[in-house]
């Protein structure tokens, strides 16, 4: 009987080891990539269609430009091969972090032809070199290294209509800064182009930040805004500061988050009621004019 009792529980063991035991799931095997191939030529979607690839998984663009692949859980870049009516084919690699679940890659410019873009990204106060910053443009990424600097070895161009290089969008960002957006500044001389210094704003202190602000307005009546001060407060704590000019403007860039419009012009014994403010999103945009009184 006791041999009998040892061979059922063996049987219940090899059952749940190859069941696993119960355990949780180690993740999906494949994933769901997708993205929006634009051409740099037409600002449109590519015409003919472009030809995605990524590991065995291949495919082509829509007539919008929108592609979508299953591919490999881990995945970490996707080829697009475009090829203009009449010219050769040009290939753009987009790289990213392994991938662990259904990822949209937003938009990525391909074109006939290819050029070096490069720069620095700098400490908009002290104006020091930012190591390990993020650069993005055109779909691609990089980082920048101890000076700073980064290059891009393949951005799409068009020397045909080389104004569309300027549409291509940028953004900078660095842990312990704002994120700041560009556009390509020069046009490229000789396979190169150099963007202007990408100034981050660190994302301490009280110092207003530059342009483009989240949060901004006037300060009126227009006789007495002049000398005045805005102060943007988050909870009890003032975190952001705006001495008003005889433009009246005042502005913020700020993360989103909820916070408070202070104005007042002590000078004059003058006060604005408090306006409270919401951003959901970085990209999210308030004008709030105030008057004191």
């Amino acid at each position: 009987m006791r041999n009998i009792f040892l061979y059922i529980i063996s049987l219940v063991l090899l059952v749940l080891v190859g069941c696993g035991g119960g355990g949780a799931s180690s993740g999906p095997t494949s994933v769901t990539l997708s993205g929006l191939v634009v051409s740099i030529t037409t600002l449109g979607a590519p015409n003919p269609v472009a030809s995605v690839q990524s590991g065995s998984a291949t495919g082509n663009t829509a007539v919008d430009g929108s592609f979508s692949l299953t591919v490999p859980s881990g995945t970490t870049s996707v080829t697009v091969i475009y090829t203009p009516s009449g010219g050769s084919p040009t290939t753009f690699v987009f790289n990213f972090p392994g991938l662990t679940e259904d990822t949209d890659l937003g938009t990525l410019f391909v074109g006939p032809e290819k050029v070096t873009v490069n720069g620095l990204v700098k400490n908009q106060v002290t104006s020091a070199p930012i190591n390990g910053a993020t650069v993005k443009l055109a779909g691609q990424s990089t980082t920048t290294n101890s000076s700073g600097s980064y290059t891009f070895s393949s951005i799409p161009y068009d020397s045909s209509v080389p104004a569309n290089f300027f549409a291509l969008d940028g953004r900078a960002g660095a842990t312990g800064y704002f994120v700041r957006l560009f556009n390509p500044t020069n046009l490229p001389l000789t396979g190169v182009a150099t963007i202007n210094d990408i100034l981050l704003q660190p994302d301490s202190g009280i110092a207003p930040p530059g342009t483009p602000f989240t949060i901004s307005g006037l300060v009126g009546p227009a006789g007495v805004a002049a000398g005045s001060k805005v102060d943007l407060v988050q909870g009890s704590t003032i975190i952001r500061s705006f001495n008003v000019g005889a433009d009246r403007s005042y502005g913020f860039w700020v993360p989103p988050g909820t916070y408070i419009i202070r104005a007042s012009k002590p000078s004059a014994g003058l006060t604005a009621p408090d306006i409270t403010v919401s951003l959901t999103a970085p990209t999210d945009t308030v004008r709030r004019d105030v008057t004191l009184n």
